[in-house]
């Protein structure tokens, strides 16, 4: 795993087309209820738990997949993300030599994705162990990983792709197109997102790598924003994973969303966080039927479990203005999910957008939260206002 988090990137600019037209396990999108896997993660019940849960039961969708089922785009992308001719493609047979120096023979077997591939009729194919190892020589990037573990890396590398595209399904699963297609992709390790940096100051650390995924949407392109994270406390539980296992690798966490570039996204990611953050703020219903708000205590409560590591990282910049200048906007937006949901999202959809401006969103935030008679009892009664964030 140690190797792989080294040697990930690599894999992706020897990733090509199956020419075969072949689209083995590609999920039937005519429901949602196919694949527990597929359900939509959203709560489309709008607060109304009674409807949410015979929706649930039914495993019904509240989307019509029925339409535009033999759409096909009418560009095709290569690695690299250019636009290319269909017809004029890279040979389906790259060179799959042993590269110089190398002692070890390797595999040339590549194995199909279960991906669609924007506008043709297959999936993408996967590098095999040989062309991994041709594309790290070309680089110089051999000293990286031994040739014994490239079987390794490449396994785990697919696995990984597999498992993004399934999670990337369960948003797209209550949308309109039967049969979304990845049509183009790209790596950002370098590019830490606004939401890998929050959570990275709440305890999360930051993501080993960053893709960006475009989705054809039956016509309409979907950017969607992966960040892979390692989780040292899984490693001593990892196992080689086939390529749909979904188990075998414990030591790698990947957080697939909608970029932020339009409305809908905007809406589903909004509904997504409140739908599925864990502990939640369940009304207690009153005598007439009608519910209550939350006592203080109970946000309390949640805010501290929510939001425990961001409180701590908090409390630990004292000293240093930077650090606790960035400590009190993450635990900001932190608080911002339990008691000022619009607030919340509001910033963190301007965070994500070149052309929003967040200043104003989180001075709005920050206004909501200080109204919140709640999360005063938070911090020290006594305090002057610098020992509560701002």
């Amino acid at each position: 795993v140690a190797i792989w988090l080294n040697t990930w990137r690599y894999l992706e600019s020897v990733m090509s087309t199956d020419q075969t037209g072949n689209n083995q396990g590609t999920m039937n999108r005519s429901t949602c209820s196919e694949k527990s896997e597929a359900r939509c993660p959203v709560d489309h019940g709008g607060g109304n738990k009674s409807s949410a849960s015979k929706q649930g039961e039914s495993g019904g969708c509240p989307v019509n997949h029925g339409t535009n089922s033999k759409y096909k785009h009418p560009h095709v992308y290569n690695v690299y993300s250019e636009r290319i001719d269909p017809n004029n493609q890279m040979s389906a047979n790259p060179n799959q030599e042993p590269a110089p120096g190398q002692k070890e023979p390797l595999s040339t077997h590549r194995v199909t994705s279960s991906i669609p591939k924007g506008g043709t009729d297959g999936t993408w194919t996967y590098p095999s162990p040989q062309m991994f190892y041709n594309a790290l020589a070309r680089k110089g990037k051999v000293s990286d990983v031994s040739e014994r573990d490239v079987d390794t890396v490449v396994a785990i590398h697919n696995n990984m792709n597999e498992r993004t595209w399934r999670q990337l399904l369960q948003w797209e699963s209550c949308k309109s197109c039967p049969n979304p297609t990845l049509l183009r992709f790209m790596g950002k390790p370098n590019h830490l997102t606004p939401k890998a940096w929050i959570k990275s100051k709440l305890g999360y650390g930051t993501p080993f790598d960053r893709h960006d995924w475009i989705v054809d949407r039956c016509g309409q392109e979907v950017r969607y924003v992966i960040d892979y994270y390692h989780d040292e406390s899984g490693v001593a539980d990892d196992k080689v994973p086939g390529l749909h296992d979904t188990s075998s690798i414990k030591s790698i966490k990947v957080d697939v969303r909608p970029a932020l570039d339009s409305f809908e996204s905007f809406v589903d990611r909004a509904r997504n966080l409140f739908s599925s953050t864990g502990t939640s703020l369940d009304p207690v219903h009153s005598s007439d039927g009608q519910p209550d708000p939350p006592s203080d205590d109970d946000i309390r409560q949640v805010v501290r479990s929510r939001c425990g590591s961001a409180l701590l990282q908090f409390a630990k910049s004292a000293d240093d203005p930077e650090s606790r200048s960035k400590a009190a906007m993450a635990l900001n937006y932190c608080m911002g999910t339990v008691v000022c949901q619009q607030e919340s999202s509001k910033f963190m959809a301007d965070l994500e957008t070149s052309s929003g401006d967040p200043l104003p969103s989180y001075q709005k935030l920050v206004d909501c939260l200080e109204r919140c008679s709640a999360l005063k009892a938070l911090f020290n009664p006594e305090a002057t206002g610098e020992n509560s964030p701002k």
